[in-house]
């Protein structure tokens, strides 16, 4: 705006410096050689050839004219983008504090929440602290990284959408390496892997499944555990 309105100046000057330009007075030399009458006839005619459109005078008149209505209607077009001729429409959203439009007549109790795309897997030590707290029972997915069916279990039965649902509700999910944990390996009696235990809080097996499943009959596991709990 600030070089529209420098160049709108400058263009309106042009024009007025054009029209009105005048040439040095030499009335004062001429009136000190010749008579009066002279040097009010050379003035005369000096003002009158100052306002003679010449066709260089006028081609430039037109073309400063045409910049200077360029100019205006730019600014015009300018201002009515950043609203100062705008007009409010009553039926728009609001804007927040963060400047963003909020839609006023958008439900929101429309919004879903997004099920979780895996299970969340705690590490022994934190999913029994998070068993204590919530009082769910836990689902210990003891495995090998050697073992392949533990490897197929991740990725067709822990994959399913369903397992993944009522594994979240209902149990806290953990996963612990029957190799490096042998102690609680020892302590559980697992001998082979997968095997899948389902505690309550404190730690006392409610159920066990060993080997794979696919998820329908790992969904059927899970309802027995769930109803052993």
């Amino acid at each position: 705006m600030t070089f529209i309105s420098v160049y709108s100046v400058y263009s309106v000057s042009s024009v007025l410096s054009v029209v009105f330009q005048t040439k040095p007075d030499d009335n004062k030399k001429v009136s000190d050689i010749l008579p009066r009458a002279r040097a009010k006839r050379n003035k005369e005619n000096t003002i009158s050839s100052c306002l003679q459109i010449t066709p260089h005078t006028m081609s430039f008149k037109s073309i400063n004219l045409i910049g200077l209505i360029l100019i205006i209607a730019l600014s015009f077009v300018m201002l009515e983008d950043v609203g100062v001729f705008g007009t409010v429409d009553a039926g728009a959203g609001e804007l927040d504090p963060a400047g963003i439009d909020v839609d006023t007549n958008q439900n929101t109790n429309t919004a879903k929440t997004q099920p979780p795309e895996s299970i969340k897997w705690y590490s022994y030590t934190g999913g029994k602290y998070q068993s204590n707290e919530s009082g769910k029972p836990m689902m210990v997915d003891v495995y090998a990284d050697w073992c392949g069916w533990c490897k197929t279990l991740d990725e067709e039965t822990y994959s399913d959408a369903r397992v993944i649902e009522l594994a979240g509700d209902n149990f806290i999910s953990m996963k612990v390496n029957g190799d490096y944990y042998s102690d609680f390996a020892m302590r559980y009696g697992i001998r082979s892997y997968p095997t899948i235990l389902f505690l309550d809080p404190d730690g006392t097996e409610i159920h066990r499944v060993i080997g794979f499943r696919n998820a329908d009959r790992f969904l059927d596991e899970m309802e027995i555990a769930s109803l052993k709990a």
